[in-house]
């Protein structure tokens, strides 16, 4: 992971903020490189594009200006995933996820060696909550993170609380409620499954074991 991180940090360093902002190819290998990095902190990525992403600026009722602005300033690679018809589109978390990697480099002052473990443990904070077999091909995965950039995941020791996540491929919401004198279930709003547990179960690691054949 060092040894990633110490590579990404060089290539942000090897141009100045301004230069970033106007520079529209990276060598491949660079480019590959920032693919694989956002690879191991836990994006789907399955290729990028230059150019960049367009965001809609809103009102204060949260309707369309008919203006927009950028997704990102510095970084000139948009990152690529599939959509539920395996067509390429733009996956923007990543793209904006790399994008404040790149501010927190050139923003840096104090040691690099300091930076290039928070740049390390930034990409492993990254990584979503591995999802939990719920049998038969079902998953519970992690609630989507508030916010975007570099925001907290929920781990293994993390309390489930009553929004405990989605239904991996159905995408409907699970919630956990009291289903017996001794048990819990979690159900999904969408396509209704239901899966029971011991009320003693409280973090996601205690569900997983619990669950486990």
């Amino acid at each position: 992971m060092k040894e990633w991180a110490k590579r990404v940090v060089g290539i942000v360093q090897s141009y100045t903020r301004e230069e970033w902002k106007d520079l529209k190819v990276l060598s491949d290998e660079d480019a590959g490189m920032l693919l694989f990095f956002l690879t191991f902190a836990g994006f789907k990525v399955e290729g990028s594009r230059y150019g960049r992403i367009k965001v809609a600026i809103l009102d204060e009722d949260r309707s369309p200006t008919g203006e927009y602005s950028f997704l990102t300033e510095l970084c000139p690679l948009v990152f690529l995933c599939a959509d539920e018809n395996g067509h390429p589109q733009d996956h923007e978390k990543a793209t904006y996820w790399l994008e404040c990697i790149f501010q927190l480099i050139l923003g840096w002052q104090q040691d690099n060696n300091q930076l290039v473990e928070r740049v390390g443990s930034e990409s492993e904070r990254s990584k979503p909550l591995d999802p939990i077999p719920l049998g038969n091909g079902n998953f519970l995965c992690e609630y989507p993170p508030s916010g975007s950039g570099l925001v907290d995941h929920s781990r293994d020791h993390s309390d489930m609380g009553h929004s405990v996540g989605t239904h991996r491929y159905c995408g409907g919401y699970m919630d956990r409620h009291r289903a017996t004198e001794t048990d819990d279930a979690i159900s999904c709003r969408k396509c209704r499954l239901r899966v029971q547990f011991s009320r003693e179960v409280q973090t996601y690691g205690a569900l997983r074991a619990a669950l486990s054949p």
